[in-house]
């Protein structure tokens, strides 16, 4: 009977493809920043850091905030240890990274903290290469990659940094064709980085396309912008919201096809905002915080997206064949094998989208270290076809 009802509520979690529905706004965040990151870590959206304000002062925060339902409330999280804003934070293996950033007295910072949900504290690991602030930070394969960014001095950071979470190793490379700047957007799609806009001696309308390796392709925005918040969802989408048009904050809002590297304009969020955060979750794009007329802000707002979702299929369950260990382990493999193309959609235990695989025709196998899921219950379903597994990592 439990499997008919999870059949059920998956088959209910259809949409039309390309329609979006309208900014809606949600819970304010108990700490006004702008310059935080923001980082979707199991079923909760974490926010960390940046800089706040008070008495018509911005000063960096240790704050740390959480929100586990979109329509829920914002909870305070575990502090950092020191006040951070504009450092560059990613998940792995159910602990978070916190990398450099401006420091209280306004410095780039070479600290590395990490969250380590065990023992529910933030541990310092070590020093980065150098002292740096407001870079991009992108997850390919199984490397952080650190980009951009101002080093101490103000002086823009020409390197590649490369982190390795698995051994908290470094690597500095020296990409041909790389042009560094500060203030950047930047989305992951399939390990390849898509670095938008940015500040290099005033605002840039660039695209740059990097693999980890080399810069694969240039291309341009429709404007110089800087200081948007920029993020993907699971079908590759990759979204860029506000950020600054010369001195004014921006209320624009972007969509990139990947595939000619044009730009689509969704409807305006409802506040002009710049140094914002951004994150998909729970089938929303939502805009956390940002700074307007030079003064952090606390609104939350939410932009439904209905392209997310699973389609129609007249494939029957007795053509598809979906089949791996269970309990499942990062070096496992899942393998399908069906006779026409699709996706494979990988639910948490509350029904969340956290994953969504392409499929081809034939037979597939799909190594389980690419979805970076923490431990739990994760539901699938390919076509019709639907079960259960329980991850351990």
């Amino acid at each position: 009977m439990k499997n008919g009802k999870i059949t059920i509520s998956l088959a209910l979690l259809i949409w039309v493809a390309g329609l979006y529905g309208e900014w809606s706004e949600i819970s304010h965040l108990r700490v006004k920043r702008y310059g935080a990151a923001a980082v979707v870590d199991g079923d909760s959206v974490i926010v960390i850091g940046g800089f706040t304000s008070e008495r018509h002062r911005n000063y960096p925060t240790a704050s740390v905030e959480a929100l586990n339902n979109i329509r829920g409330e914002w909870h305070d999280g575990v502090e950092l240890p020191e006040p951070l804003a504009f450092s560059g934070v990613a998940a792995w293996g159910g602990k978070i990274f916190v990398f450099g950033g401006f420091n209280r007295n306004r410095m780039p910072t070479d600290k590395i903290y990490m969250f380590d949900p065990d023992s529910g504290t933030w541990q310092y690991v070590g020093p980065m290469p150098m002292r740096l602030a407001a870079f991009s930070i992108v997850k390919i394969d199984s490397f952080f990659y650190l980009l951009g960014g101002v080093m101490e001095g103000y002086a823009y950071n020409p390197l590649v940094l490369r982190f390795s979470p698995a051994d908290l190793s470094w690597d500095t490379l020296v990409i041909e064709n790389w042009v560094p700047r500060s203030y950047m957007g930047a989305a992951v799609v399939n390990d390849t980085a898509y670095l938008m806009g940015g500040f290099y001696f005033g605002q840039v309308n660039w695209i740059t396309v990097f693999d980890g390796q080399s810069v694969v392709s240039t291309s341009s925005m429709p404007e110089e912008v800087s200081g948007m918040a920029s993020t993907s969802d699971i079908l590759g989408e990759i979204f860029a919201v506000g950020g600054y048009y010369g001195l004014d904050e921006s209320d624009r809002v972007w969509k990139l096809n990947r595939n000619d590297m044009t730009w689509q304009e969704l409807p305006n969020i409802p506040e002009p905002r710049g140094f914002s955060a951004a994150v998909v979750f729970d089938n929303s794009l939502i805009v956390i915080g940002g700074r307007r007329r030079r003064h952090a802000v606390e609104n939350v707002y939410a932009l439904s997206l209905n392209s997310i979702g699973e389609e129609q299929s007249l494939v029957g369950p007795e053509h598809v064949i979906v089949s791996a260990p269970n309990p499942l382990r990062p070096s496992d493999m899942i393998t399908v094998r069906t006779p026409s193309d699709g996706y494979l959609n990988i639910y948490s235990a509350s029904g969340r989208l956290v994953a969504r695989l392409r499929v081809q025709q034939g037979n597939n196998m799909i190594p389980v270290s690419r979805l970076n899921l923490p431990s739990g219950i994760y539901i699938y379903r390919f076509h019709r076809v639907s079960g259960k597994w329980l991850f351990l990592r």
